[in-house]
C-alpha cells in the first residue's frame, strides 16, 4: 500500500533495506512517497555489497541513481523495458529480447509480424543501406556517456536520423545532457550528416581515399542512376570523373589536407546537391 498512494507531505526520509529485492517501478514509486512538500527529502536504498548483487539488479539501481529529476517516470519505464525485455504480445511469455535488437527495431519487427498474421501486404523492402569508408575515429567514449543504455539510445537516435536537421537535434540533446563533446563524438555527428546527405543523393557508398579522392557510388536501376547523375551535374559546377561499373562511381578531388577537413568538404559537396 505504501507504494501506491500514501501521502505524508512532511515525510523527508525513507530507508529501503534489501533494495535489491524490489523491482525498478516499485523502488521509483517508493521513493516518491517522500519529498511531497517544499522540504528536501532523501530516499536511501540499501543493497548488499555489489559483489553479491547480479548484473541485472545493479542496472536497476543505476537507473534509479541516474534518473532523479521530476518527470523521470517515462525514462525509468523505458529502462525497465530494456532490462527485462518486452512481453511476447502474441504468446504467454512476459519477457523478451528487446535488448538484443533495440526498441525501435523490435517494434518494427513486431508490427511486420502482426500484419503478416492478419494477411496484410508486407511493407516494401528498404533500400540498401549506405556504407561509409571515411577513416575518422567516430564513437561515444565511455568516460563521456558512462551509462551503456544511454550510449545505445544515442546511437539509435542517430541511426534513425533522416535529415541533417535530425542530426542537429540529437547534437543539441547530447550537448545539453552530457556537456561539451569530445572529438570522437563530433566526428560521429559529422559522419551521420554525410550519411543522410549521401542517402538523399542516391548513393550506396561514400569513401575518401588516402590521396583525398572523394568517391560517390550510385546504386540501383540504370535509369535511376542516370537520373541521379543528371541531378548532381545540374546542381554543381564541381568536376566529377564518372567510372562505369556496378555501382557507377563519381570521383572528385578534395582540396583539404587532413581527413577531418576532407570529411567537412565532402559534407559540403553533398549539401550542395541536396
Amino acid at each position: 500500500m505504501v507504494e501506491v498512494g500514501v501521502d505524508v507531505p512532511n515525510a523527508t526520509v525513507m530507508i529501503v533495506e534489501g533494495a535489491e529485492r524490489f523491482g525498478l517501478a516499485q523502488l521509483h514509486q517508493l521513493r516518491g512517497r517522500v519529498g511531497r512538500s517544499a522540504e528536501q527529502a532523501f530516499a536511501y536504498l540499501l543493497p548488499p555489497p555489489f559483489r553479491e548483487v547480479n548484473e541485472r539488479t545493479l542496472r536497476r539501481l543505476q537507473a534509479l541513481e541516474q534518473y532523479t529529476e521530476l518527470g523521470s517516470g517515462f525514462a525509468i519505464a523505458m529502462r525497465d523495458l530494456e532490462i527485462r525485455g518486452a512481453g511476447n504480445i502474441l504468446g504467454v511469455r512476459q519477457h523478451g529480447f528487446i535488448s538484443a535488437v533495440g526498441f525501435e527495431l523490435y517494434c518494427r519487427l513486431l508490427e511486420e509480424t502482426v500484419k503478416e498474421l492478419r494477411g496484410e501486404a508486407k511493407p516494401a523492402e528498404k533500400e540498401k543501406e549506405l556504407t561509409l569508408d571515411i577513416p575518422l575515429e567516430a564513437f561515444i567514449p565511455t568516460d563521456y556517456v558512462e551509462d551503456g543504455g544511454a550510449r545505445i539510445a544515442v546511437y539509435q537516435e542517430l541511426s534513425a536520423a533522416q535529415s541533417p536537421s535530425d542530426v542537429d537535434e540529437v547534437e543539441h540533446e547530447i550537448a545539453d545532457r552530457f556537456g561539451p563533446m569530445p572529438e570522437s563524438v563530433l566526428s560521429l555527428l559529422l559522419l551521420m550528416k554525410i550519411k543522410v546527405l549521401g542517402r538523399a543523393a542516391g548513393c550506396v557508398r561514400l569513401s575518401i581515399a588516402p590521396d583525398g579522392t572523394f568517391c560517390m557510388s550510385l546504386g540501383g536501376e540504370a535509369g535511376a542512376v542516370r537520373d541521379a547523375i543528371g541531378r548532381i551535374f545540374s546542381k554543381t559546377k564541381r568536376h566529377f570523373e564518372i567510372v562505369s561499373g556496378d555501382p557507377v562511381q563519381l570521383r572528385t578531388s578534395l582540396s583539404a589536407k587532413t581527413i577531418r577537413e576532407q570529411a567537412l568538404e565532402a559534407r559540403d559537396v553533398l549539401a550542395a546537391l541536396a
